[in-house]
């Protein structure tokens, strides 16, 4: 069993990391955190994934923070990470909780907010009546309540996370009074837990009428991966993998654009990129449904209807595709999509510019038209 948890400690000190986590009663994970962690406890865990967190460079930004529930936990790493940096940022913090008791950090975000004039922080207590001695607001998030603490909303950075609802209302009201949507980042913490219960229960007869065919597919997929030859130690990259690759240890040949270079004989195949790069019709193909998702480097097509989400339809076809939340989150299986359209209905885990760049997210991504993928 696993969990997706936020950091909420901050980057500017990486000897060592925070995640906050309550306590659930009805949940599996988060009470057994609370009654059996102690130090020395060992966990496996995979490493940070997600596109939630603050540019690395501008320190002179303004942003506004939104937070519901157990939201400020990403929010709190980035309050952290300004305060612990010189810079001329602006900070505005709106924090929701259900009652006054309920603001995690709230000593905390008090403490930076009087010694760190770049931090404001206000607090709402939702629909809750007003408590005596409560000096916060009160009300749900509305644009009176955008304008009382950020005016000057819609020329700041937008980050918000809590549950679904508040998110969906945070955009509306962030796109009335002028923000742009390449300025709104978001990550859902999902409240419903009954919808979540019903989806993984389907999720697993679905599975479990698949197993059969799963590991023979799986297996031969298996078979072909440690048939190939390994590609690495060829070069060691000096950025990511998003960025510019500085190889090292190989020969290099210095090119002249004005020399013509050698022609081809006569009869000579076509080599490229572009030769036969999309060309998937030798593949084998497998599964059932109206449409096909071509996966381009593992070599095979697969069936797939229009209801079915294309990350469950890969791996049930041994296709290696990296995952984490399955539910638009984290954005761990962001993939390239080469050709074809789809329906994604993320939670965050992907930003707009991604997505004009052709990328999308299987988890929570529906076939609309057959499909080409970067997989």
């Amino acid at each position: 069993m696993d969990r997706s948890y936020s950091l909420s400690s901050s980057p500017t000190k990486p000897w060592t990391f925070d995640i906050t986590v309550k306590c659930d009663p009805t949940g599996q994970v988060s009470p057994w955190v609370h009654q059996n962690v102690k130090p020395g406890t060992v966990l496996d865990m995979l490493g940070p994934v997600g596109a939630f967190h603050l540019p690395d460079a501008d320190r002179r930004a303004r942003y506004l923070f939104l937070a519901a529930g157990a939201g400020i936990t990403p929010i709190m790493s980035m309050v952290r990470t300004i305060h612990s940096l010189p810079g001329q940022a602006d900070v505005v913090v709106l924090y929701h909780g259900a009652a006054a008791g309920d603001f995690a950090f709230h000593q905390e975000l008090a403490y930076i907010a009087s010694v760190d004039s770049r931090v404001k922080v206000f607090y709402s207590l939702g629909d809750r009546s007003k408590p005596e001695g409560w000096e916060g607001l009160t009300g749900r998030l509305t644009a009176a309540m955008l304008d009382e603490v950020a005016p000057d909303a819609n020329g700041r950075q937008v980050y918000a996370c809590g549950p679904e609802g508040y998110l969906n209302t945070a955009t509306e009201l962030l796109k009335k009074v002028g923000v742009d949507d390449t300025s709104i980042y978001m990550e859902f913490f999902s409240g419903d837990r009954q919808t979540l219960l019903e989806y993984q229960a389907e999720l697993a007869f679905a599975v479990d009428i698949a197993e059969e065919i799963a590991e023979e597919i799986a297996d031969s997929a298996e078979d072909y991966y440690e048939s190939q030859p390994t590609a690495f130690g060829l070069y060691e990259p000096g950025y990511d993998a998003d960025g510019t690759l500085q190889a090292t240890g190989l020969p290099l040949e210095t090119v002249d654009p004005d020399v013509p270079g050698p022609e081809a004989p006569d009869g000579s195949p076509d080599v490229g990129p572009q030769a036969g790069s999309s060309d998937a019709s030798s593949f084998d193909t497998v599964g059932t449904g109206s449409l096909t998702l071509s996966f381009m480097r593992t070599g095979i097509n697969v069936r797939i209807d229009p209801s079915e989400h294309i990350l469950e339809v890969a791996q049930r076809a041994g296709v290696r595709i990296g995952a984490n939340c399955k539910e638009g989150m984290c954005g761990s299986c962001k993939v390239v999509k080469l050709s074809g359209e789809v329906d994604m209905n993320h939670q965050g885990g992907i930003r707009a510019r991604e997505i004009e760049a052709g990328k999308f997210l299987p988890c929570c991504s529906t076939a609309r038209t057959d499909l080409v993928i970067d997989a």
